[in-house]
């Protein structure tokens, strides 16, 4: 998981942009896909323009003139897949993911569902499928 400097960051990132509240669970797992997606086996291009985790997760993006533009953070990328794994995960045995915890993922969809309407159902900022 992540640390609460790092949420701390989000938080201020996503109020900055006036983006609509993302969920605490469901950020949580996108900055982890987010890492992931990092970690993989990135273009040179890529590496240049997001040269440390923390450039990419803040949106902060590298020019070769020495510039930095800020654009839309990585996690950000990785919400709508997170919710979508999350639903999924409430289909699956209780065997594979305990009652306690889909009752969890149902409560923090519920939640990020409310949030999105409660900010006038501000579009998120995703990535392309």
């Amino acid at each position: 998981m992540i640390d609460s400097d790092t949420r701390k960051l989000l938080r201020q990132v996503e109020h900055d942009l006036g983006a609509v509240k993302v969920e605490d669970t469901i950020r949580d797992l996108a900055t982890e896909l987010a890492g992931i997606f990092y970690d993989g086996n990135r273009s040179v291009k890529f590496r240049k323009a997001y040269p440390t985790l923390k450039d990419y997760m803040r949106g902060r993006e590298h020019q070769s003139d020495g510039r930095i533009l800020h654009r839309v953070p990585g996690w950000r990328h990785h919400v709508k897949l997170a919710r979508e794994m999350l639903v999924r995960m409430l289909g699956m045995p209780d065997a594979r993911v305990s009652p306690e915890m889909k009752m969890r993922i149902y409560d923090a969809i519920i939640e990020d569902r409310q949030n999105e309407h409660k900010y006038g159902g501000k579009k998120l900022v995703q990535a392309a499928s």
